[in-house]
């Protein structure tokens, strides 16, 4: 195929690619789908009309690009991934549904021939893709061959012309398939079974075309001895297809074609072959004698055949695998030839006329190896064996006598010693029961027993579990003989149980197995055929842990369905005995039980009186005394209790099955009662996690959709339980707490309108069993003693108040009436509970004000910690209501009468703050209800917060964060005062402020000075971490919010606070270091709030203790002090005659302490606090600290910051913003520097390369790029700009890349900048230009070659001439440089060309979208894809500089040839040279694809081939040249030498003496 068309093909390819690919699916589809039809369209009216061959094959009239199209698409559904497979089905079969629409194929009509050539094109090559080596491939073929045949309609006679076509495909894809089978191999014989159905279709015989028909089978037919499995079963199953076909039989098909399978099989012997295809063979003839009627006839071949396979099969595995190959790799093929040659043997003994009276002893031989094999360590051949051996017995009846005494003397022989017995001969003798079982004897059950008792031995038994991978472990051993007993002769064998029993319980205790042991499954087995005995024995010893564990494993087994009936029937009469025993008996009954409901959920439902009997003991006398003793009784109950609790549940959620005649149970008071009875469990304080219960009760009853199961268990309980005198206090309080509290909650959290539990009956009958007899006093005490049951019974009825209170009606006095009794019980739980509900009842109903008086003086009480929950609830269904119960009801006070009562409260407590803070936490939580109120309480709770803060035996965590929770309310209160004032000042409204008297009160200012000092204190001074870590930052928020500019920015503070506090703490340490830095932090806020004025007139006092702080060595403080030295600055006068003297005396100490911390290396972070300070307020005066900071200072920090870690230096961080401060302060200086700025640009540089920090190089780009963009200074020069950001460009080896595209962002600004065009800057940055051309983000690259491409002529010899000879490609030395050159020699192209020429056709659409493309639109592209191969910019360039010089004058060639031969000599080529390609390579090759041949000197060539390992290049290039005899004949000779010297170094003697002696002549 030509180039074009290669390059046709795999654009199509790489549309159909992008197909697949869901981002791009639905456009690429549906591009190949028009280009397609518009090219078939078009090239099959340009041909002539297509001629068949009578198979359906195209003669000619099929044009190139219609078949690159078929090409690439089957290619590409070839390369598809699994994944993407059946996408690109999707997409062939849209294609081909397109061109039968076209041709007028659809509907199974016969398509014009145009389009059955396109077919043709798809079915062949979809064939050829299953003859490729790949799997992947094969199944691309076979799923393309599945959309024609499945997804499309082609018409019955396409299918049956290409039916030989996909057959020979398919089969062949099956054939080859890899060794370990694909999960897709069934997708490959399903098509292929599909095409034969199709083909084949039942019809008369008249129809049937013989020849054809004999033909596919004599195809098929050598397949059914293939050596893989798939094959065979596939071809058996397409016989079948072709024989319904035709109406007839299998054999029928096969005999005119019979000898093409059988004479390959009796060309040579079995054993000659591997073991694949010993298999194929056999299975073949099986197939072909189990054929009715049989295919094959009795021969003295298949005699033979037969007589190899009954050797094969007889044999030993060494005999058959040899000395030489491993027994691992050959254990599978070997046991399937056993099984292949079985089944062999049992077809042919089912032939009467096959074996003779002579053939009597072959006969009994296979008998023979029947029964050496069922002793096999395969299961699969002793299966098969087995079931040969049964259907012979069928047939026959009996077997000879002394057959089976032969077969039978290695098992007896094995018996006769028990350390002979292995796990084969024992699973084979179990075998030889099942199928002749009226052969033996039950004595030997007892030769067994002994035996087993003998392997029995402790020891023997200890030895075997540690060792249990071993298959013929003693445990194994007995388990085997244990399976032996169940298919003994019944009922005799029943004799053996006791001492099997006895044997096996010890054999389990010595294991110490609780769950089921190898023993276990054989040993159900053999009690399942005695239950009444096995029951007996069992239940008589239940008492036996170990026996009962026994029996529990045994009942578990599905083999022991006949013995769990017989125990289910006669429960009757054993759990009555069972439950009522003594020590384990019952937990082993229950044992019992549960296996049962794990076997038959419905266990339960249909045996009631087991439910009972569990009931009974639950709620036993004796059950509470062991549970109430200490010891081994209460942990014997335990047990017990755990598992009757998973009993209970079972019985529970059997109430789940439905059945025809079962209506479901949930509403049975039996099944409601077992609720009660799991709530039991939790009255007893006993040392087990009862958690898994209460998430079973709360899913399967509170979160239960069933509402009437719910209500039955409401009512039940308050209608039977709840008065029960039976039912003692503390069941009833689980009920409550587990049960019905949680029902009642999950009901009023889903809603009435969801979930209508709760209605009036239901509220009468809480009335009339809980609140009203509750209320009658018996002897001065209510009877219902017990806290726990008050709470949940308060609980209950706060739910049923707060949700439904609309249906009390005149049973709501009894309620209150309720909870009132109950404050008055001593437990303080209870009390809070009861006025939970009093709460809530108050905040429901209209109640007198005296009770809300007394409730609300008692909530404002202190409380015990644990009860805080509590109080908080009830106070937050109280206060609400308090405007609506209690406003001023006595007196004339504005002021509520509630109000009053918390403002007495308060006062009362004040004096002790412990006492208080119940009140406070009121206040805080309903700050915004006392917002009209709150000048009766700022006094007190600016008290309070001092308090809190301050005082020893208050200071703990807690009380400090309720100090600063009521700053905030006061700050809340301050800014809804100012906001309000506010938004009425616009508006001018006197009246609507005068109207709300509440918003017109400030705090008073000594209460504002006490809270903010307070404040100040407390966070200046925390003392320890955790309030510094949590409270610090929160508390200098509220300072600077309060002391913001619209609240209390006029108040005093008090700096003796900071004086105290640096005079405390002189020096910083690791103690100290953190109080000093939140006081510097604190009066940060302070200063940053107060007026300048306040400032100026306190510098002095900030003087001394700024000058403390910079004095100390600690470099965080230094930073923190920054802010306050800032401020002193900002606010001192600028003008010499209006500063005063503390003015003057501070600039002075500034002024003396900057030169000397810029002499010093000692304290320079304070030094650069001051001299930063000091630009910003005197710009002009700060010329005298700059050569000291150029020279000393710098040079010494960035010689800290680059040291090796290992050396001491100052803190990371803040030695990092002490140096940028530094570069800062110089930089935008450098007119200043004078001859001192070379060391600003020196710093720069050496940064660039050696600092460590990311975030500095950042810095030292923004400040080249202000330097590059700022015009108006007249420094650095452009000479010096250029020097620093060109040496820049080490940032390219940073690990950083964000560097690297900061720095390429910034030289692309620049050549992209007008005002820089053609200067020295972007002269000198073109090595840093090109750096950008060949960077790895796209997106960058892209547009450096933008800028390139504009900077260049677009005329193809002045741009090529710039490519070769004017542009110095040493900066991309290190990297393919033709990349870039490729890319600029591409666009000399022109963009805007046509790329593709009007035509006529029936899409116009189509058409005219590819009217519209330009060529600019793929060579663009093209220039993107450059970069991403290296191979196809060679192929690329050396193609493009062919066709550019072919587009030059002479004049121009001889140009560039020059320029060529310079470029090729360059000595930065040796970069490349250990490339594949090299630079050079590709240079010489894309001038020797040139025609004329440039006239590179012959030297240069041989130096380039030897150099740079392109010799066949320069061989053919120079070989080229010695033959051009328009050159002069010294060129001519030089070629020569040039080339016998390559030949020479390839030691190419031939035609070394060739060039020698052209040489000559």
């Amino acid at each position: 195929m030509s180039q074009p068309l290669t390059v046709f093909g795999k654009v199509v390819k790489g549309l159909f690619e992008a197909s697949l690919i869901p981002e791009t699916e639905h456009e690429a589809s549906d591009y190949i789908i028009n280009l397609s039809m518009h090219i078939f369209e078009i090239e099959l009216q340009l041909a002539d009309t297509p001629k068949w061959s009578t198979t359906g094959a195209l003669m000619h009239g099929f044009h190139a690009l219609s078949m690159s199209i078929v090409e690439a698409v089957i290619e590409g559904l070839a390369c598809a991934e699994a994944d993407n497979l059946k996408r690109g089905c999707a997409h062939l079969q849209r294609l081909v549904e397109e061109v039968l629409v076209k041709g007028g194929g659809a509907d199974g009509k016969r398509p014009a021939d145009w389009t059955t050539a396109i077919l043709h094109q798809f079915a062949q090559g979809l064939s050829s893709l299953c003859y490729n080596q790949a799997w992947s491939r094969k199944t691309a073929g076979a799923a393309g061959i599945s959309v024609l045949v499945n997804k499309l309609s082609l018409g019955k006679d396409w299918y049956i012309d290409h039916e030989l076509v996909f057959v020979r495909a398919l089969v062949f894809a099956l054939k080859d398939m890899p060794a370990d089978p694909p999960r897709n191999v069934d997708d490959v014989a399903d098509v292929l079974l599909k095409i034969i159905s199709m083909c084949n279709l039942p019809r008369s015989s008249s129809d049937v075309d013989t020849k054809k028909q004999n033909f596919l089978a004599s195809l098929l037919i050598v397949e059914l001895s293939s050596q893989i499995a798939a094959v065979r079963a596939t071809t058996q199953k397409a016989f079948e297809i072709l024989a319904e076909g035709t109406g007839g039989t299998v054999t029928e098909l096969l005999l005119p074609v019979k000898e093409r399978l059988l004479h390959p099989i009796y060309k040579k012997p079995l054993r000659a072959l591997a073991f694949p295809m010993q298999i194929g063979h056999i299975d073949a003839i099986t197939y072909a004698i189990n054929l009715r009627p049989p295919l094959i006839e009795p021969t003295d071949e298949l005699h033979r055949v037969v007589t190899e396979a009954l050797g094969i099969a007889d044999a030993d595995d060494s005999a058959l695998i040899g000395k030489s190959s491993p027994f691992q790799k050959t254990a599978a093929s070997l046991t399937q030839l056993r099984i292949v040659c079985v089944k062999l043997l049992t077809a042919v003994m089912s032939i009467p006329d096959f074996f003779a009276a002579k053939q009597v002893a072959t006969r009994m031989r296979i008998l023979s190896a029947y029964f050496k094999l069922l002793y096999s360590r395969s299961s699969a051949v002793v299966d098969v064996c087995y079931a040969s051996l049964k259907e012979l017995l069928l047939q026959s009846g009996k077997l000879p006598k002394d057959l089976l005494q032969n077969a039978l003397r290695p098992v007896l022989t094995n018996l006769s010693d028990y350390k002979r017995l292995d796990v084969n001969s024992l699973h084979g003798l179990a075998r030889l029961l099942e199928l002749l079982n009226n052969y033996f004897k039950v004595e030997i059950g007892q030769k067994l027993l002994d035996h087993y008792r003998q392997l029995a031995d402790v020891n023997t038994v200890l030895e075997s579990a540690l060792n249990p991978s071993n298959e013929n472990s003693s445990v194994k051993v007995m388990a085997g003989i244990i399976n032996v007993f169940h298919l003994l002769p019944h009922p005799g064998a029943g004799c053996f149980m006791l001492d099997l029993l006895h044997l096996t319980i010890e054999v389990e205790k010595v294991l110490k197995k609780t769950t089921a042991s190898p023993l276990t499954e054989p040993l159900a087995k053999y009690l399942n055929r005695y239950p009444m005995e096995a029951t007996n024995f069992f239940v008589e010893r239940m008492d036996k842990e170990r026996h009962a564990l026994t029996f529990r494993n045994v009942l578990q087994c599905k083999c022991s369905g006949e013995l769990r009936q017989h125990v289910v029937d006669n429960l009757p009469n054993l759990l009555p005995r069972l439950i009522n025993g003594i020590d384990d008996v019952v937990l082993h009954a229950y044992w019992m039980l549960e296996v049962l409901v794990e076997a038959d959920v419905r266990f339960f439902v249909n045996s009631p009186d087991a439910y009972q009997c569990v009931v009974n003991r639950w709620v036993s006398p004796f059950r509470q005394e062991r549970l109430a003793a200490t010891g081994v009784a209460q942990s014997q109950q335990l047990r017990e209790d755990i598992v009757a609790i998973s009993l209970f549940m079972k019985y529970f959620q059997s109430g789940n099955v439905y059945d025809s005649d079962l209506l479901r149970i949930h509403t049975d008071p039996h099944h409601i009662d077992v609720l009660f009875h799991l709530a039991r469990v939790f009255t007893m304080h006993l040392p087990y996690d009862f958690s898994y219960l209460v998430r079973f009760l709360t899913d399967q009853v509170a979160r239960s959709s069933d509402v009437t199961m719910k209500r039955k268990v409401l009512d039940r309980f308050l209608d039977r339980l709840f008065w029960n005198d039976n039912v003692p206090d503390s069941h009833k309080c689980a009920i409550l707490r587990y049960l019905v509290n949680p029902i009642l909650l999950v009901s009023c959290a889903r809603g009435q309108g969801v979930e209508n539990l709760v209605d009036v009956s239901l509220i009468h009958s809480f009335h009339s069993k809980v609140w009203k007899p509750f209320l009658v006093d018996r002897n001065g005490e209510t009877d219902l003693p017990d806290e726990g049951l008050r709470i949940e019974l308060l609980h209950s009825t706060t739910l049923l108040i707060e949700h439904y209170h609309r249906y009390m009606g005149e049973m709501r006095k009894d309620t209150i009436k309720f909870g009132w009794v109950n404050i008055k019980v001593h437990d303080v739980t209870v009390k809070q509970v009861s006025h939970v509900l009093i709460t809530r009842f108050l905040n429901a109903f209209e109640s007198p004000s005296k009770i809300v008086n007394q409730i609300l003086q008692a909530l404002l009480l202190p409380y015990q910690p644990e009860n805080r929950a509590l109080v908080q609830k009830a106070q937050d269904n109280l206060f609400p209501a308090l405007p609506r119960r209690l406003g001023n009801v006595e007196g004339t006070s504005p002021h509520p009468y509630w109000v009053r009562v918390v403002r007495r409260k308060l006062v009362e407590e004040i004096g002790n703050i412990s006492q208080a803070l119940n009140i406070l936490e009121v206040i805080k939580r309903f700050h915004d209800m006392l917002f009209p109120y709150r000048d009766l309480l700022v006094t007190h709770v600016a008290l309070a917060i001092s308090k809190l803060f301050l005082m020893p035996s208050t200071t703990n965590f807690e009380n400090r964060s309720l100090a600063l929770d009521l700053v905030e309310v006061i700050l809340q209160w301050e800014k809804k005062r100012v906001d309000f004032l506010r938004e009425n000042s616009v508006t001018q409204d006197i009246q609507t402020v005068a109207g709300n008297a509440a918003y017109l009160y400030s705090v008073p200012t000594n209460l504002k000075e006490q809270i903010v000092n307070t404040l100040i204190r407390f966070a200046a001074s925390a003392p320890d971490q955790l309030s510094r870590k949590q409270m610090v930052p929160r508390a200098l928020r509220l300072l600077k919010e309060l002391m913001g500019e619209s609240l209390w920015c006029d108040i005093t503070i008090k700096l003796n606070i900071f004086q105290k506090i640096y005079h405390t703490y002189p020096a910083p340490n690791h103690q100290t270091l953190p109080i000093l830095s939140a006081s510097a932090d604190v009066l940060n806020v302070v200063i940053s709030c107060k007026s300048d004025s306040w400032v100026l007139s306190t510098l002095s006092t900030h003087q001394k203790m700024v000058e403390k702080i910079l004095q100390t060595p600690d470099f965080s403080l230094h930073a923190a002090q920054k802010v306050v030295v800032d401020r002193l600055f900002a606010v001192l006068p600028k003008n010499e005659e209006a500063r005063r003297q503390d003015v003057q005396i501070f600039l002075n100490w500034a002024q003396t302490t900057i030169l000397d911390g810029l002499k010093s290396p000692d304290n320079l972070p304070a030094t650069m606090v001051l001299l930063q300070a000091w630009c910003r307020s005197f710009p002009d005066e700060v010329e005298q600290f700059l050569p000291l900071l150029a020279t000393n200072a710098l040079m010494r920090l960035v010689r800290d910051h680059i040291r090796p870690p290992q050396a001491p230096h100052l803190h990371g961080h803040l030695h990092l913003k002490v140096l940028i401060s530094a570069i800062d302060l110089l930089s935008s200086r450098v007119n200043m520097l004078g001859e001192h700025r070379k060391h600003i640009f020196t710093v720069i540089v050496q940064l660039t390369e050696r600092s460590p920090s990311s975030e500095l190089c950042h810095y030292l780009l923004q400040l080249v790029r202000n330097w590059i963009f700022n015009t108006t200074v007249q420094y650095p020069t452009l000479k010096e700009k250029a020097g620093v950001i060109a040496r820049m460009c080490v940032l390219e080896k940073r690990e950083d890349k964000s560097l690297i595209q900061d720095y390429l962002t910034l030289i692309l600004e620049i050549y992209q900048s007008p005002q820089f065009y053609r200067t020295e800057l972007t002269v000198r940055l073109e090595p840093a230009f090109l750096v950008g051309c060949r960077f790895r983000e796209h997106s960058i690259r892209n547009s450096f070659i933008e800028v390139f491409d504009r900077s260049v002529s677009r005329s193809l010899f002045p741009r090529l001439q710039y490519i070769v000879g004017v542009q110095n490609w040493e900066p991309l030395a290190d990297t393919n440089w033709l990349r870039q050159a490729t890319d600029l020699l591409l666009g000399a192209i022109d963009d805007d060309g046509q790329l593709f020429c009007r035509t006529a056709g029936s899409n116009s659409e189509f058409l005219e979208t590819l009217a519209s493309y330009r060529m600019g639109e793929v060579i663009t592209s093209a220039r993107r894809l450059l970069h991403a191969d290296e191979a196809t910019s060679h192929e690329v360039w050396i193609a493009l500089f062919k066709v550019a010089w072919s587009c030059l004058s002479e004049t121009e060639q001889s140009d560039i040839t020059r320029l060529l031969t310079v470029l090729l000599a360059k000595e930065y080529h040796m970069k490349s040279v250990e490339w594949k390609p090299s630079m050079s390579k590709t240079l010489l090759s894309g001038a020797l694809a040139c025609d004329p041949l440039p006239n590179l000197p012959p030297q240069l060539i041989r130096y380039l081939g030897k150099t740079f390992s392109a010799f066949h290049t320069a061989i053919e290039y120079l070989e080229n040249q010695s033959e051009d005899y328009q050159k002069d004949d010294a060129f001519r000779l030089t070629s020569l030498d040039s080339l016998t010297d390559l030949y020479a170094e390839l030691n190419e003697v031939d035609y070394t003496l060739g060039s020698l002696q052209r040489r000559s002549r």
